[in-house]
């Protein structure tokens, strides 16, 4: 076999890894893209759950005194927010995906702690009134 032809090999052989690379690291934005698609559409049921609960915790009772000022609902529980289209995400949106999962965590983790604050609040109005 001469020169000619091992360097041939080497650069067909080198390109056809370089081709295979590629598509695998395209493969894997576009799986990384999907699981993030995914767990997004997971985090947006899960915070509308929550946010409905913490509107209902905020309507006011009858049970309340009357020299209370009622609390106001939120001003979203009036209005059902449009779900986001992520079918028409590409792989360049791959970033945008990746912060919205941690806002949503964020917004979770926040609305969350406003329903603990919000219960114990009351249970502590209760144990004052008893």
């Amino acid at each position: 076999m001469s020169i000619q032809s091992i360097s041939f090999f080497l650069v067909r052989f080198t390109h056809i890894e370089t081709c295979a690379t590629e598509v695998c690291a395209l493969f894997k934005k576009r799986e990384e893209l999907d699981d993030c698609i995914a767990s997004l559409r997971t985090l947006d049921d899960i915070l509308a759950t929550l946010r409905e609960e913490f509107a209902s915790l905020s309507v006011p009772s009858n049970t309340s005194d009357s020299s209370e000022p009622p609390s106001k609902p939120l001003a979203s529980s009036s209005r059902k927010p449009q779900a986001p289209i992520y079918d028409s995400w590409t792989d360049a949106d791959l970033p945008k995906a990746r912060r919205l999962v941690t806002a949503r965590e964020n917004a979770i983790a926040s609305v969350k702690a406003l329903i603990a604050k919000h219960r114990k609040s009351q249970e502590e109005r209760i144990g004052l009134e008893q």
